[in-house]
């Protein structure tokens, strides 16, 4: 028998003991409707886990933990400076939600999370934004509202009160090449989750009906998506733009192979385009960092651009409506999602008829002709 199955009927047996007891005792069952007893932790609670979090990255505690064999409270009290009685209480919070765990008394073990950070450092650097980025600004989150109301200036966020600037999320981090360099790591972070990976811009589009075809990245970053793009349809002559640093930083680490495939372009999508008549012009997670307004402005750079058969590809999730029945964890998911983008750069996700008002108020020869959903994603293709 199965782990799960043997946890599904442990789960079984319980559930009966649980329902057993409340009916014996004249108790209620539990519910979350407005009537029912609700503890109010799981809404006060994520701030403790939060601080957990924060000081776990920040005093590098992860890092004084061998991936093999654990470490005592007094080993990792003397590599990170922090005493033992401080440490129980920051790990011991962070364990109820798996990670670390002692295997034995006052002994730190590694769980599948904290290794899982400690073996990839895109992971890391996602780990790392969340908390000395994400954290700050969700603190600030009802201040902004308060103050910008209903403007959807890029720069009127929780993230610019949070650091104290008036520039948006992306200039604040060119200026900063570190903090610039973890948010490209971070990405890549979010490239390995399964429901945003890259293959499903890989496999989920028929890039071999184009024949020999140019693609532009707009937005590119250092073109990881690109590459892999070039390596597995050699057809393809790609183009990644993005800030200077970003495609330079790409450029230095493309595969020797793939030199005569793919060109880096440093650019600003607010600018007009100057690659004239490509095929494809793919725009992979970019409008959703931007309000309506800034979305379109973005494309409308495109459309001058276009020749005859040229298509903008977008690379966006595609929120349901709350009417349609989805999965909580996916629920879960892109309502944090939502507020991430709220907070971040007064932007948001959209649903399907969000995505064609933009397309339609871009301009009126465009057309969102298509929406791909590929197996186990939460992106869709839109085809203008």
């Amino acid at each position: 028998m199965s782990s799960i199955q043997e946890l599904s009927e442990r789960i079984a047996r319980n559930t009966a003991l649980v329902e057993q007891w409340l009916s014996s005792n004249n108790h209620k069952m539990p519910s979350f409707d407005h009537d029912a007893d609700e503890v109010m932790s799981r809404v006060w609670g994520a701030s403790i886990d939060n601080a957990a979090q924060q000081c776990i990255y920040h005093f590098k505690i992860l890092q004084a933990i061998p991936l093999e064999g654990g470490a005592t409270y007094t080993e990792i009290s003397a590599k990170v400076g922090l005493s033992e009685r401080k440490l129980k209480t920051v790990l011991r919070k962070a364990m109820v939600n798996r990670m670390l765990r002692e295997d034995v008394p006052d002994h730190v073990v590694h769980t599948a999370s904290s290794a899982l950070l400690l073996r990839h450092s895109y992971m890391m650097d996602y780990y790392g934004f969340f908390i000395e980025q994400m954290f700050p600004a969700s603190a600030k989150f009802t201040e902004a509202l308060e103050k910008y109301q209903d403007s959807t200036a890029a720069n009127h966020t929780s993230f610019s009160l949070a650091f104290n600037t008036n520039e948006t999320l992306f200039k604040f981090l060119e200026n900063q090449p570190e903090l610039q360099a973890r948010f490209v790591g971070a990405m890549e972070g979010v490239n390995r989750d399964p429901s945003q990976s890259m293959k499903h811009v890989i496999v989920g589009y028929p890039w071999k009906e184009l024949g020999k075809a140019t693609v532009v990245d707009v937005g590119g970053s250092s073109g990881f998506m690109s590459v892999e793009l070039a390596k597995n349809y050699p057809n393809l002559q790609l183009v990644v733009q993005d800030y200077k640093n970003n495609v330079e930083k790409g450029a230095a680490q493309l595969p020797t192979e793939l030199s005569n495939q793919v060109q880096f372009l440093p650019h600003n999508f607010f600018d007009p385009q100057p690659v004239i008549g490509a095929d494809i012009y793919i725009l992979r997670h970019i409008c959703h960092d931007w309000s309506a307004e800034n979305s379109e402005k973005i494309l409308r750079q495109i459309v001058p651009a276009l020749k005859p058969g040229s298509k903008i590809l977008l690379v966006e999730i595609v929120v349901s409506p709350s009417q349609r029945p989805t999965s909580s964890i996916a629920e879960r998911y892109l309502r944090i999602r939502d507020m991430n983008m709220v907070q971040l750069l007064n932007a948001h996700e959209r649903s399907e008829s969000d995505w064609r008002d933009i397309v339609s108020a871009t301009d009126s020869r465009l057309e969102l002709t298509r929406i791909l959903l590929h197996l186990w994603s939460m992106l869709f293709f839109g085809r203008t």
